[in-house]
Parts: structure tokens; C-alpha cells; sequence
């Protein structure tokens, strides 16, 4: 979608192992919105931190990421957080209140489509499909998995007990650590 000189890219992927939804993205290039329930948007910035140095004559070495620049909500409108100091704050703000007035200038958010069509299966015996345990955007995104790592729920939910880990503490103690019947 093109909204003036932004070229706004919307889309949507699944938040899995457990799965919990879908997280909803709009995204401009160097800022992007993020929701989960369509009500808050954290804006995140782009960013690259030079890593310190201690000494040495090699080039300086850089860590790409995201930064929470803010939130904005079709209610409160946009609030800004306070930004690290290595950061050139006015310019990452302007970037953050265009991102704010773009979320703001319609009653609802865009409509953001599925997008991580790559996806990562863990097969039964039978090589038969059990649990989405990963999905991607882009295939560059997909990283060479030598074991499939899958949760029943939530991390820190602790009431879930599997019968089947009880019963075959030899596989428990294999499995899980340090709570093998969680």
C-alpha cells in the first residue's frame, strides 16, 4: 500500500509454541507498528549500535535491531518513551510521530494479511503433521533446526502436568529439565 511518499507494508504472523494469536505489523521500513490486540501500538524503530571497543584497529562493529520508540492507541494517541542517548532522538521521533499520525489517520487499522508462509512441522512416526512449531516471512528467515523445540502453553504457566512425562520418568528426566513433569 502507498500512503503519500510511505510505502506501507501490512501484514500479520503467528505467534506460536504455544500459538497466541496473531501479531498485526505495519510497517514503513525503518519504523513499524506492532499489535497484538489492535488497540496499543508500540512503534519500533530501526536501529544499528556501534559495539564498544577495547582497543584494536578493525572496523567498528554494529548491532542492528528494534527500539520501543513509543506507543500509540486510536484513544490516547501517541506517547514517546525516553530514548538511549547514542540514539539521535529528533530524528527518531519525527520517524516515530509519522508513524503515530499514519496509525491515527483512520478509524481502524489497515487490514494486515497472513505473511509467514514458511513454516516448520513436528511429524509423528508416520511422518504425518502434529504441531506448527515455527512459521517465517521470509525464507532468510528460516534457520536450519536439528531439533524441533515445541511448548504445550505458555512458559510460565505451571499448572500443566503431562500424564504421558509422568508415567516414563527415564523420557522426563531426558526431555525436561529442571521440571520433568512440566
Amino acid at each position: 500500500m502507498q500512503t503519500g511518499s510511505l510505502n506501507v507494508s501490512c501484514y500479520s504472523v503467528r505467534r506460536l509454541s504455544p500459538f497466541r494469536g496473531l501479531l498485526h505489523v505495519v510497517d514503513v521500513g525503518d519504523a513499524r507498528a506492532v499489535t497484538s490486540d489492535g488497540i496499543g501500538w508500540p512503534i519500533q524503530l530501526s536501529v544499528e549500535y556501534p559495539l564498544p571497543r577495547w582497543g584494536g584497529l578493525g572496523p567498528v562493529r554494529r548491532r542492528c535491531g528494534h527500539v520501543v520508540a513509543g506507543v500509540c492507541s486510536q484513544r490516547a494517541g501517541y506517547a514517546g518513551f525516553p530514548l538511549d542517548p547514542v540514539l539521535d532522538a529528533p530524528a527518531f521521533d519525527r520517524q516515530a510521530q509519522v508513524m503515530a499520525e499514519l496509525l491515527s489517520a483512520s478509524d481502524r487499522p489497515p487490514p494486515c494479511e497472513p505473511a509467514d508462509h514458511h513454516e516448520l512441522w513436528l511429524l509423528d512416526a508416520n511422518n504425518r503433521p502434529l504441531v506448527l512449531a515455527a512459521s517465517a516471512r521470509k525464507e532468510s528467515d528460516c534457520r536450519r533446526r536439528t531439533e524441533a523445540s515445541w511448548l504445550p502453553t505458555a512458559a510460565s504457566d505451571l499448572a500443566f502436568e503431562s500424564p504421558t512425562l509422568r508415567a516414563h520418568p527415564k523420557l522426563a528426566r531426558r526431555l525436561c529439565r529442571p521440571s520433568p513433569w512440566r
